[in-house]
């Protein structure tokens, strides 16, 4: 098992923000706090502390990383991502001349 110094050197060199989160609750362990109020406190389910405390032990410190391929997937092909970005680089003219950015009300205009 982990010292509290050892998993204090992995937050401080992590530069992963999910990595820093789930590191930071193992160390509330390490101190003592159970994992559930751990997860309580981190607004997730007791299980996913313990999760954490196994993937830290069976594959290291520094692999607390989200894994890829995790999260919903994209719902438009590589070819309307694309076009989407195309149209988002380019700004909406204004009346008076001037331009604007994209905002989420335009996108009602822009379907078929």
């Amino acid at each position: 098992m982990f010292t509290t110094s050892d998993i204090a050197t992995a937050i401080c060199r992590s530069c992963d923000k999910n990595e820093k989160l789930r590191l930071q609750a193992l160390l509330l362990v390490k101190n003592g706090l159970s994992p559930a109020k751990v997860a309580k406190d981190y607004s997730v389910h007791r299980s996913t502390v313990h999760r954490w405390m196994k993937r830290a032990e069976e594959e290291g410190l520094y692999n607390l990383k989200c894994k890829p391929g995790r999260g919903v997937k994209s719902f438009l092909t590589s070819k309307q991502l694309s076009e989407l970005r195309k149209a988002l680089s380019e700004p909406i003219p204004t009346d008076d001349g001037f331009s604007r950015g994209w905002q989420t009300k335009d996108a009602r205009f822009c379907q078929n």
